[in-house]
């Protein structure tokens, strides 16, 4: 007599395990199966198993086997709408002329399937939808990325996936910060560390340097030292060099802006040895540039220049060109008196950050700031286009720091 099965509801198998933080192996040694198994239930590749199996499972994962299973697996799968909506919107964008330059085929390959095989999990399309998502910010297409990111966060709340949820609140989140929505930023970022248990290690890291850039770039200094910190003891245990090159650095800016230079300068160091360890060559050049601050405003003129020049020339090298690099070289040079030369590295960046708002209202207070040493009324300009521009983005320190500093009522 054949043994009776039932439908397995993966996507909460898949949350439990992470929430319990169980092994899958010690889950398979429980249930009496293999490791691989337990991987494709999870995965939802195989959604029918022996009733026995289940009662397992559920007894293991202390949950009712209600819970565990599904009366209509119909539920779990994409509908040929959902599957037409994804291919109409595959074709209506330009990612596969763009990814399959810089090696995403991965990601085109897979969505492809996805329009066009029968039975796909909802679930897994939501995850094609995620990584297309980061495939277009990675180029800057935030339109598009946030099109596909909707689509991405609307399959995790519906399946209750919530790895793939805490994956779209991080991109979301990211997207906010570009547009200069630093509220809803922040917001995004603390829904993903709600989330901590469905998230890989790393990941998490990821999560708490990122809310940290966030709130040190719209003025809370404080607090993002405090997730900046957080997450490179988590890097240290869980990261890769590049990660913890990155979250060294963002605490060297920190304490660049907090004066202290030489815990800015170690700092900077670290950056720089974490980087050569993962041949990371934008942290080796980013750290360079924060040295040359520090030797600006430690009136080492050659030395600023030089560490300046060396990374500008990196970055060229990398076909990398970001306002923040032209924020920092017009800093350097104003600092060490060049003010026509820093006047031209502000305009570059200037141009170069018109569509992130909290990187050019920080290009034009420091724009401002030269324009001042220069005895030119138009600092007068400057600073209230930064004010307003930060203001717009949802940065109130920064509006009161700016005002502060050239005493703006």
């Amino acid at each position: 007599m054949a043994k009776q099965e039932v439908l397995l509801n993966h996507v909460f198998l898949k949350n439990r395990v992470a929430e319990l933080g169980i092994k899958q192996w010690w889950l398979a040694e429980q249930v009496g199966v293999d490791r691989k198994t337990v991987i494709r239930w999870m995965q939802g590749q195989v959604r029918s198993v022996q009733q026995e199996n289940a009662e397992k499972l559920a007894k293991v994962l202390d949950c009712d086997l209600s819970e565990l299973t599904v009366t209509n697996g119909a539920d779990q799968l994409a509908t040929a709408q959902d599957q037409k909506v994804a291919a109409t919107l595959l074709i209506k964008s330009s990612l596969i002329d763009k990814l399959g330059p810089i090696g995403e085929w991965n990601v085109i390959e897979s969505l492809l399937k996805a329009t066009v095989v029968p039975n796909l999990p909802l679930n897994v399309l939501g995850e094609l939808y995620d990584q297309l998502t980061i495939a277009s910010w990675r180029q800057s297409k935030i339109d598009q990325a946030a099109e596909y990111n909707t689509k991405s966060e609307e399959i995790a709340q519906k399946t209750g996936d919530k790895e793939l949820l805490a994956s779209a609140f991080l991109s979301k989140a990211n997207i906010h910060s570009w547009r200069g929505q630093t509220a809803k930023a922040i917001a995004s970022y603390r829904d993903c560390l709600s989330l901590e248990k469905f998230v890989e290690r790393r990941v998490f890291g990821s999560i708490n340097s990122n809310l940290g850039a966030v709130l040190y770039e719209s003025g809370d200094l404080n607090g993002g030292e405090h997730f900046i910190r957080t997450a490179i003891e988590i890097f240290n245990d869980s990261g890769q060099p590049t990660n913890r090159s990155i979250a060294h650095c963002h605490l060297a800016m920190i304490l660049l802006q907090k004066e202290q230079l030489d815990l800015a300068a170690h700092e900077a160091q670290v950056s720089i040895r974490c980087a050569e360890e993962d041949d990371y060559r934008r942290g080796q050049q980013m750290g360079k540039l924060i040295n040359a601050e520090v030797a600006a405003r430690r009136s080492q003129k050659q030395e600023a220049l030089r560490l300046l020049a060396s990374a500008l020339n990196g970055f060229a090298k990398l076909g990398i060109h970001e306002g923040l690099h032209f924020e920092y070289a017009g800093r350097v040079q104003r600092l060490v008196g060049n003010f026509d030369q820093a006047v031209s590295d502000l305009k570059e960046g200037i141009a170069l950050s018109q569509a992130f708002p909290v990187a050019l209202a920080a290009l034009k207070a420091e724009q401002a700031r030269t324009l001042k040493m220069m005895n030119s009324n138009l600092w007068k300009d400057a600073a209230a286009e930064a004010i307003a521009i930060f203001k717009a983005a949802e940065c109130p320190l920064r509006v009161d720091m700016i005002k502060r500093e050239f005493e703006i009522k």
